[in-house]
This record gives C-alpha cells, structure tokens and sequence, in this order.
C-alpha cells in the first residue's frame, strides 16, 4: 500500500476540485473500476420530454446577403448590413453581426460574431445572464451536435470552463438554419469576469494566434507577448524539475494547465494545440496566465492530431494525449513536472464520476430533444459535416460515446494505480 501513495503525495488545493484524502480517491476509483456489473449496465435514459426550445434567434436579411451566406469558400466577414435580429418575440438592437470560424466557411451554415447596443438577458436552468456580444456557433462539423456541450459541462462541473453557452435555433428570412450554440466570447468573459488587461490564443510551434488588449495602451501587447515568448523560450528550454515547477507556477496557471491536459486526455480530444486562450489573471505589473479552452467538436479519438507514432515516440505509455506543443511535451517529459500532473489526473478521474458523466449526457440529451422532433431542422442537418441524422442516431452515437467514456475513465484509473504501484 505504501507505494501506492508515491505520486498522490503531498497534495494540493486546486481551486477547480474538492480536496479528498489520498486512501479515499484510491479507493473511490477502485471500488467504480472493479465493478464490471456496474459498467456494462449504465444504459442512459432518454426521457422524452414536453420541454420546447427556449432560445430562437431570428435575422432578417436582403435576399442577396441571404444567397451570398450559402455559398462554400472564403467569404468576407463583414459583408452583412442592414439585418434585423430577434431573440424569441424580443427585437434586439443589433449593433453589429459578421460572419465567424474558418472552418464554418466550408459549410453552407455559418457562424456569426454578435455585438448589441444594448444587454439581452438569458435564462438558463434559473439563473439570469446578462451581456450584449456573444457568437452563434453553427456546430457543423460537431456529429450529432452535443460533442462541445458535453465537454463544456464536464469542464464546467471541473470549474475550467466558466462561458456562458446554451443551445439555440437560429432562423434566417422565415427558413430554419438548424442547431446552434449560442456561446460567450471569451475575450468577453475574461475582461469582464476575470478584470483581465489582455488575452491571446496559442497557434501551433509556439506562436501566437491572436492578441486581444484592453484600453488604448498598445505597449501591454509587447509587454504580454514577451512573458508568452519568455514561457516557451526561456523557461521551457532552461528549467529542470522543481525549479521549472516553480517558476511556471509563478507565470502560470500550472494547476489549471494541467487540469486542462488531464481533461483532454480523458475526452481523447484531437485538436487542441491552437484551441486555448491564455489571459492575464493578475492586471498589473506581475503577469500570471490563466486559460480558457475552445472547441470540442473533435473529441472521443484515440489518437492526437500529431498521430500515433510521433506521439508514442515522444510519450510512450505516459498518460498524456498530445506532445505537439512544447509546453505539454516539457511538462510529461520532465520527470518533476509529470508527477504534478499526475496528481491532478488522479483528482479529475476521481471527480468525473460515472454517475456525474450519466447525468450530463441525460441532461444533455434533453436539451437537444425538441431540436431532434422539428423535421426543418433535422433536413438541414444534410449539409453538415457528418449528414443526416434522427432521433435514433443521437441515441446510439451518445450511448456509444459514453460508453466509451466510461470505459476510458477505468482503463486511466487502472493505469494510474498501475504506475503507483
């Protein structure tokens, strides 16, 4: 027993999980992974339910905007004018709408980028929510299209994922334009909730995407764009074990970040590299990043985006996902680093339970219900990336998804325990 407590050592307080002893997380996940009875037989209920869809956003456009919005390709983003938009029976005074997301250029649904003059007020499950630019996303290539809902709520019970989201019907010129998820900006959430000065998202080989700042002071730019640089540049390349520890912690949200690795590597998310915002979470002289993830569409994979044989020869049996970033392959790689996060995987597993993962697919499910009994939209689901679907097709791909899920938690908690031991 006692090598069993070599990496659940010393313990922290991270802000996303409750803290539980080292014998009650082991045994926690032994008594759920040695129940065979009780994986094979988690079947989800799918409870039909009277439940109507809540938010319904209307645009009325030209007819020529509305023709040019189908076509497939590269299209200018801010080429809309002139359009009307309503939430339910409430006419919104809209102050500016473009089109959003490359990849919604290739389908025939685009998502759009919303700024109002004045707030709209959402409720969701009893809570009032209150801002005035939010997105449209148009979820075309997420299959059966509760692939980001899933993850957001599961990141959301870790405390990783704090936006805003909830599923909408959007209506264009009288014709249904399918499911979508309305979802707040993240530069929104992390100026305004996190009192944050500055945000950027990470692009593959340590680059940066895109930068957001607050205010006119153009200099906070070079000044968050060096810390970002001097992480990867510096701190990465030149720091070893507990030092290394140390001082990302102090530029870094390393808890968060590792929660964040963890959660990817439970979910077996593909894509991920470039699907992160980092943002100040100290407004001031010190700098310290805090994340925010993105996109979720691609999830449910056993392999990373960089394949199966890179990832084998950068990892091997590690309990990691992806090693095409280079903070992640630094983290798994050192040997200090990677017991850390094991930690936090240790915690997060045991936090997911397969009761938690039951009840956020069935809630799941019936939020996407009364989308899944409109004919129009299940017709328009055609020209998405993964085609036509029905209420059965929801059933089975989400049955299979969390089954999967379910299997994968116990085959991580018995790798777990296999490298305790």
């Amino acid at each position: 027993m006692k090598s069993k407590l070599i990496i659940l050592v010393a313990l922290v307080v991270f802000p996303f999980i409750s803290l539980k002893s080292q014998s009650e997380i082991i045994n926690s996940l032994t008594n759920e992974t040695t129940s065979n009875s009780f994986l094979v037989n988690q079947q989800l209920n799918f409870i039909s339910t009277n439940k109507k869809i809540e938010h319904v956003f209307q645009i009325t456009m030209s007819k020529k905007d509305f023709k040019k919005l189908s076509r497939i390709g590269n299209i200018e983003k801010n080429y809309l004018s002139n359009c009307l938009l309503m939430h339910n029976d409430d006419t919104l005074n809209l102050k500016e709408i473009e089109l959003r997301g490359r990849s919604s250029m290739n389908f025939t649904r685009k998502s759009f980028s919303i700024e109002l003059d004045d707030k709209i007020s959402i409720n969701k499950n009893g809570t009032f929510y209150k801002f005035n630019k939010f997105n449209l996303i148009s979820l075309s290539m997420d299959h059966n299209y509760f692939r980001n809902y899933i993850a957001f709520d599961l990141m959301s019970h870790l405390n990783l994922f704090n936006l805003f989201y909830t599923y909408a019907e959007v209506i264009i010129n009288g014709k249904t334009q399918g499911i979508y998820l309305m979802l707040q900006k993240p530069k929104d959430y992390a100026f305004k909730k996190e009192n944050a000065d500055f945000m950027l998202r990470r692009n593959y080989e340590n680059k940066i995407k895109k930068t957001y700042y607050q205010g006119k002071d153009s200099s906070l730019k070079l000044k968050y764009e060096t810390a970002f640089s001097v992480l990867y540049n510096e701190l990465i390349q030149k720091k070893e074990g507990q030092i290394l520890y140390k001082e990302l912690s102090e530029v870094l949200d390393i808890e968060q970040y590792f929660a964040w690795m963890a959660f990817n590597f439970l979910i077996g998310n593909r894509d991920y590299t470039d699907e992160v915002f980092f943002y100040n979470q100290n407004s001031g002289e010190h700098i310290k990043f805090g994340i925010i993830p993105w996109d979720y569409d691609d999830i449910f994979c056993e392999n990373p985006h960089e394949g199966y044989v890179i990832r084998m020869l950068n990892f091997g049996d590690k309990l990691a996902f992806s090693s095409e970033d280079a903070l992640d392959y630094k983290l798994i790689s050192d040997e200090y680093t990677y017991k850390k996060y094991l930690q936090v995987l240790a915690h997060l597993i045991e936090e997911i339970t397969i009761s938690e993962l039951k009840e956020v697919y069935e809630l799941c499910y019936q939020e996407l219900y009364p989308f899944y009994c409109k004919k129009d939209i299940l017709k328009v689901c055609k020209v998405d990336k993964y085609g036509k679907t029905n209420l059965n097709g929801l059933e089975s791909d989400m049955q299979n998804t969390f089954n999967w899920l379910v299997q994968r938690r116990e085959d991580i908690a018995k790798q777990l325990d296999s490298v305790i031991r």
